[in-house]
């Protein structure tokens, strides 16, 4: 499991990561990683924007589930080679599923998930003009090379629980144009890169989540894919990091994947995350020093900038400054050259 939300519901962006789910211990025995993401949380409200996931072949993403209620979109998003399933959801979940692209995707949307009434997928340029009344613009048409059926899903009333989120509704680009802007931004060597940063330039300021959280890069975890696109939130609140979202202690029961594969291949399913420990979330006042590994700027950001003895303020990406050693700084470089 990459990502999982859980409990009461959160407000949270995942964007421009890179999902890499190959494997030689694979639940489904192809090779593809099974559990991807999942978004499962009463309440959730979810901006999931210009990642690439590949080489996963299951719940990537999975979108709500029985008996909770939800509001996902999803945009510009590449899946690739992907011998199972993209978009899985269940009823009580709203998505707007919108200008993502398919490349040798098995079943793009499973059953379960085209069945259900609250989801408009974009499915034509007749179809997505109905966005018009709600959006001010036309959604975009997802694009599909090599892959499953896309269902019509087109219906407007399925636009119905966006209104009071309208204002935080992403503009995507051109499902055509995605490979090219995923593949050069997603994932920790994207940070900082010029092609990042033209495509951050393209992207809107508020995200579905409206009051999301920012990602934050802890030590213990420098590696991580997760960063923020929204550079404003309507709240107060310092934004959390969406990978930090305590994972679920107990394994789903939805549903199993691909049984008849598991069984012949007599693999062991994929272990449980260990939860995370949340960031704090108060930002310094603009007169204390921020310690070690601490946030001192970026967009959005009005804390201190002002960094301890032998620490200095890093520009990490346009949304996120760190407060850094030298020697975290070569190991960051490090990284960064390895990638």
């Amino acid at each position: 499991m990459f990502i999982v939300s859980h409990y009461d519901g959160s407000r949270f962006t995942v964007s421009n990561n890179e999902f890499d789910g190959v494997t030689t211990s694979s639940a489904s025995c192809n090779n593809n990683h099974y559990w991807a993401t999942m978004f499962i949380a009463d309440g959730d409200k979810v901006t999931f924007d210009k990642n690439y996931l590949h080489d996963v072949s299951g719940r990537a993403p999975k979108l709500g589930a029985d008996g909770v209620s939800s509001n996902v979109q999803a945009t510009n998003n590449l899946f690739s080679n992907m011998k199972g399933h993209a978009f899985d959801a269940y009823k009580g979940v709203s998505a707007i599923l919108e200008g993502n692209a398919f490349e040798s995707v098995d079943t793009p949307i499973t059953e379960s998930g085209a069945g259900v009434a609250t989801i408009f997928d974009a499915p034509s340029e007749k179809a997505n003009d109905a966005c018009e009344s709600v959006f001010g613009r036309a959604c975009e048409v997802n694009s599909l090379t090599d892959s499953g059926e896309w269902p019509e899903k087109g219906d407007v009333s399925a636009l119905d629980g966006w209104t009071d989120l309208e204002e935080y509704i992403i503009e995507p680009v051109a499902a055509s144009g995605v490979a090219a802007i995923v593949k050069a931004g997603a994932g920790p060597a994207g940070l900082g890169s010029a092609a990042a940063s033209k495509e951050i330039e393209a992207t809107p300021e508020k995200t579905v989540a409206g009051e999301a959280d920012e990602a934050t890069e802890s030590p213990a975890a420098k590696t991580t894919a997760v960063e923020e696109p929204a550079a404003q939130t309507p709240a107060a609140e310092e934004p959390e990091a969406p990978t930090t979202e305590e994972p679920a202690t107990e394994e789903p029961t939805s549903e199993e994947p691909i049984a008849d594969d598991v069984e012949e291949c007599n693999e062991e399913e994929p272990a449980e995350e260990e939860p995370t420990e949340k960031p704090t979330t108060e930002q310094p006042s603009s007169g204390e020093e921020v310690s070690q590994y601490g946030r001192c700027g970026g967009n959005g950001y009005t804390g201190s900038t002002k960094c301890a003895a032998g620490t200095s303020c890093v520009v990490q990406n346009p949304w996120y400054s760190q407060c850094l050693r030298s020697s975290a700084r070569r190991a960051k470089r490090a990284l960064r050259i390895v990638d």
